[in-house]
């Protein structure tokens, strides 16, 4: 009998933020900061960490920083590990036309996460990568498997839109497919927990 023995938690949620004042406060601080990161984004901005003191002073990044720990909780409640998390890192993303993020995890945390204050028509998707897909695609690739399934599959492209909070285990990897959106950026805020 065909059993599982190893899942990966994933959770998803839908925020109700004022993600207008959260763009623009996105927007001012990479056009401000000196300390501008460029960890995973390929093309477009990262900004560098958001403060508790930006969290005092912005009603709506205190709201979503408030989000991010309940839910974080939850997440960590359910699948078993320490709830008493706090936002260790928190960063803003901005990206173009054609920007993307590379192939990359959240090191020295426990919860990675994003929440997307801003996603418009084909601005690319977040995409998931199998813990052992590097070693999956030299045997199970598109000659072997008939179809994928749950079993097989190497990568998974979750949709992305404004409002919406991911958050997964630290070492899961992932990437941005590019942003192919001419006129409108994405905007996201990225986050690590930490016990």
């Amino acid at each position: 009998m065909l059993e599982s023995i190893f899942k990966i938690p994933f959770y998803k949620t839908s925020l109700n933020l004022d993600n207008e004042t959260l763009a623009k406060f996105c927007n001012d601080l990479v056009n401000k900061q000196k300390r501008i990161r460029n960890v995973s984004i390929l093309g477009g901005v990262q900004s560098g960490e958001i403060g508790e003191e930006d969290s005092k002073n912005n009603p709506a990044v205190f709201s979503l920083a408030t989000s991010i720990t309940k839910h974080s909780s939850l997440f960590a409640k359910e699948v078993g590990i320490n709830t008493k998390l706090s936002i260790g890192s928190l960063w803003a993303n901005i990206g173009g036309y054609k920007d993307s993020h590379r192939y990359h995890h959240h090191p020295h945390s426990m919860i990675g996460g994003v929440y997307y204050v801003s996603a418009p028509k084909n601005c690319g998707s977040i995409r998931f990568y199998h813990p052992y897909w590097e070693t999956m695609q030299y045997d199970w690739n598109k000659n072997t498997v008939l179809e994928n399934n749950a079993y097989t599959i190497g990568t998974i492209d979750m949709p992305v839109s404004s409002n919406t909070l991911y958050l997964f285990p630290n070492w899961l990897n992932h990437s941005v497919e590019p942003n192919l959106n001419k006129k409108e950026k994405r905007i996201s805020i990225a986050f690590n927990m930490f016990i």
